[in-house]
């Protein structure tokens, strides 16, 4: 069976090398997008054969429609290579946390089950809110906050953070004037607004239907203006194909169904370092985000040890 590596990739070029080398596999191959603020281009990444780059590369963002862009140029691309079971997203700042051989034998004897977090709305729950406004000017509102967060105190950028906060926060209310929030429009389609984890391990078969839907444009629309694209457009459209997808739902109507491990600070996942060591190796889980050589190379030698052993 072979598997398709899709890989997004914006930073630190020797770990991202130390990662292709390690999900490096006789029955898989890897994709990469290298963003376009990316420090390096593709050309200099020391790369084995059975790796790829789209052609076409995109200045990517959180929570903005062109980190899904950017993640389906890596699915279009490996659908024009050859015929693979299942498609991986990873990142750049991930690593496997079991030997690739260990992997595509868990996924072969798998298929086609889907591995992705999908976590449906309730009334208490983050996801109603994601859907709730249209949000705009979402890069804007990150890199000013993030100027405020460098140049000034805490205590001056909780203040001053309301200015550009307020500004998006005005015209996205001048939007919603025009039309309707996500979460009507998404209703009004027949979708259930559902978001979870970016990263998947999902079946050809369901690549083919997020294909159908990438085409649907006021899908595509919908999920622009909601707040975390990168986190609800897989998880929305496969809830609509829920019983072609074989997703079977808990008693909470979600579907948990994770291989990576995290840990989570304010609702983003933290740097791990060789801390984390025993989390990492008992958690039985695939994949482990984030890690940053920049501030603790040892535990992916860590890490690699303990595959090898």
């Amino acid at each position: 069976m072979k598997i398709a590596i899709l890989l997004l990739v914006h930073k630190n070029k020797e770990q991202v090398e130390r990662l292709i080398r390690r999900l490096n596999h006789a029955n898989v191959d890897i994709f990469i997008h290298v963003d376009k603020k990316a420090p390096f281009s593709p050309d200099e990444l020391d790369i084995p054969e059975n790796v790829f780059f789209v052609p076409k590369r995109h200045d990517a963002c959180l929570f903005e429609f062109s980190l899904v862009e950017a993640e389906f140029e890596l699915i279009r691309a490996a659908k024009k290579q050859d015929s693979y079971k299942y498609f991986v997203l990873v990142s750049g700042q991930c690593y496997p946390l079991q030997n690739m051989e260990k992997i595509h034998n868990f996924l072969e004897e798998s298929y086609p089950k889907p591995f992705i977090d999908i976590i449906a709305p309730t009334e208490t729950n983050y996801v109603k809110k994601v859907f709730q406004h249209v949000y705009i000017l979402k890069r804007f509102k990150l890199k000013t906050y993030a100027f405020l967060k460098k140049h000034f105190s805490f205590r001056m950028y909780r203040v001053l953070r309301y200015i550009p906060g307020g500004f998006v926060f005005l015209i996205s209310t001048i939007k919603e004037l025009f039309c309707k929030s996500p979460n009507a429009r998404l209703k009004e389609m027949g979708y259930l607004n559902c978001c979870g984890a970016q990263w998947w391990m999902l079946p050809d078969n369901i690549i083919d239907l997020m294909l159908q839907e990438r085409r649907n444009e006021p899908f595509c629309r919908a999920i622009s203006d909601a707040f975390g694209c990168d986190e609800t457009f897989f998880q929305t459209a496969i809830m609509k194909h829920k019983e072609e997808c074989g997703i079977e739902l808990d008693e909470q109507g979600n579907y948990l169904e994770r291989r990576w491990f995290h840990v989570f600070d304010g609702g983003h996942p933290i740097i791990l370092t060789k801390e984390h060591y025993d989390q990492l190796i008992h958690s039985e889980m695939l994949f482990a985000r984030k890690f940053d050589v920049n501030v603790d190379q040892v535990i992916l030698d860590m890490l690699d040890k303990n595959m090898e052993s």
